[in-house]
Order: C-alpha cells, then sequence, then structure tokens
C-alpha cells in the first residue's frame, strides 16, 4: 500500500465542537447529490443548473474578468458601492437611513451571514430559538458557537388546504412562549 492511499483521517483528529451539533453528519447536499443522478432530476434548492447561464451573464463575466478593480480582495464588509445600492433599497423599506458602514454587511451566502452572526453575539450556553423544519446547516453553526438549540415547531397548512405556500406554516405562540420561559 502506497502511502497516497492510506487513510490519513486520524492523523489529526476533528474537535470535539465539530462531533457535537451534527457539523460532520451528512448534509443536504451530500444527500441529494447522490440521488441527483438522472438527467431529468432538476435540484433548485441550492443553485444547481442543467442549462448554461444566458450569453448576457457569460459576457459581464468576461467583463469583470477582464478588468483590474474588480479583481481584488473586497473590503471586509463588502464593496461600498455594493452596501450603498442596499442601503438605497433598504432605507425606504425600514422608514430609516441605514448607515453603510455600521449596518450593511455583504456576506457570500446566507450561511456565511448566519455563521458570522452567531459567532459576533453567542456566548456559551445562550439559548437559540430553532424553528422546525431547518436548514441543516443551522444546528452546527449554533452548537459550535456554543449555543443551545431549543426547537420549536412550524406547524405545516391543513391538508384541506389548495395550493398552500411556505408563508401558509405557523408558529403556535404559546409554544414559542413556553421555550423562551
Amino acid at each position: 500500500m502506497t502511502s497516497a492511499s492510506q487513510d490519513r483521517s486520524n492523523l489529526i483528529p476533528f474537535s470535539s465542537r465539530l462531533k457535537e451539533g451534527r457539523a460532520l453528519a451528512q448534509d443536504v447536499w451530500s444527500i441529494f447529490n447522490a440521488a441527483n443522478l438522472p438527467q431529468d432530476c432538476i435540484n433548485l434548492g441550492q443553485g444547481y443548473m442543467n442549462f448554461a447561464p444566458p450569453e448576457w451573464v457569460t459576457e459581464a463575466a468576461e467583463v469583470a474578468l477582464r478588468s483590474v478593480a474588480p479583481n481584488h480582495y473586497s473590503h471586509p464588509r463588502g464593496r461600498i458601492r455594493l452596501r450603498e445600492a442596499i442601503k438605497s433599497f433598504y432605507d425606504p423599506k425600514f422608514g430609516r437611513e441605514l448607515d453603510v458602514e455600521s449596518e450593511i454587511l455583504v456576506t457570500s451566502g446566507a450561511n456565511e451571514g448566519m455563521y458570522a452572526a452567531l459567532t459576533a453575539f453567542l456566548e456559551e450556553g445562550d439559548e437559540v430559538i430553532m424553528f422546525e423544519p431547518f436548514f441543516d446547516q443551522y444546528l452546527p453553526s449554533v452548537t459550535f458557537n456554543g449555543g443551545k438549540p431549543v426547537y420549536v415547531p412550524l406547524h405545516p397548512p391543513k391538508a384541506t388546504q389548495e395550493k398552500a405556500t411556505s408563508n401558509d406554516w405557523t408558529i403556535d405562540i404559546d409554544e414559542l412562549r413556553i421555550s423562551v420561559e
């Protein structure tokens, strides 16, 4: 057996934080990727497409890749033009002026944003309300940062309801109240 084919997974063991909170559990992407074998199977949940992007997207990407300015590290809070555009969009919705330096943070996605917020604000043992069902990566983000999950179920719409949407799921306020007492 060559050294390249030897199992090296135990050379440096994972921290206990990863073992607790299901951080090492199989995630939704791994499960769906294995199930996404048929050509006619389309996963709309995680941004996988089985078609090329529109030509205008590839042309814009090519222009961006050929310029110098957008190909440097961004500011840690996000590019100022993007933060200002976000501010312009949300100021009227919130009915107040947002501060691009202290109230707007651009992340590479929802997971990074959620993880950054939990890292910034959770103290060891803080309880975190987790409405079920939830995205499988939220639990490890909570527990890895010392949070204690408190589960509150969302209730699906009644079976008699036609054309139910995600907006039709409900929270039982009494269940929520009990979980925070």
